[in-house]
């Protein structure tokens, strides 16, 4: 009897531990800084994203890059676009990465026809609220992660 209420404590015990949510990572958030790039818009026009002059990736309208960043200091974001007609549109925000921190920029296509592309960066509550909004679907979100053998970033300017 004695041996029987000791397994089914003990299977109780591991069922316990079994659905309790996992928080690595929350630990690693804390050693790296995660960056939400997102295109809020339809748009039709592949948009090119880098790092320091490095090429990311590409995203479209209603698509998201979710990057881990594990260096932390001086990163420059360029978007860059092609027109068919031969017009590029190329735009760039500079940010100062810190671990722990998550970051949230927006890129908006031109309002009229030769204005730029914009991209911005949204306070932490605004941009998770527009990333909730847009309910970005899994095939529409792309996640990455620094390669900490090639970090991106560069020393913070003094």
């Amino acid at each position: 009897m004695k041996r029987k209420i000791a397994i089914s404590i003990l299977s109780a015990g591991m069922m316990f531990l079994a659905f309790q949510p996992v928080r690595i990572y929350a630990q690693q958030n804390q050693f790296s800084a995660i960056l939400h790039i997102y295109v809020p818009e339809k748009w039709s026009r592949d948009i090119n994203i880098l790092f320091n002059d490095k090429s990311i990736c590409m995203l479209k309208g209603k698509m998201m890059l979710t990057y881990e960043l594990f260096s932390v200091g001086y990163l420059r974001i360029t978007i860059k676009t092609q027109e068919p007609f031969g017009q590029k549109w190329v735009n760039n925000i500079n940010v100062n990465i810190n671990a722990g921190e998550t970051y949230y920029f927006s890129i908006n296509p031109p309002t009229w026809r030769w204005s730029k592309f914009e991209i911005t960066e949204k306070e932490k509550g605004m941009g998770e609220r527009e990333v909730a909004k847009e309910k970005f679907k899994d095939k529409k979100v792309i996640d990455m992660k620094e390669d900490t053998s090639s970090p991106i970033t560069e020393p913070p300017l003094k």
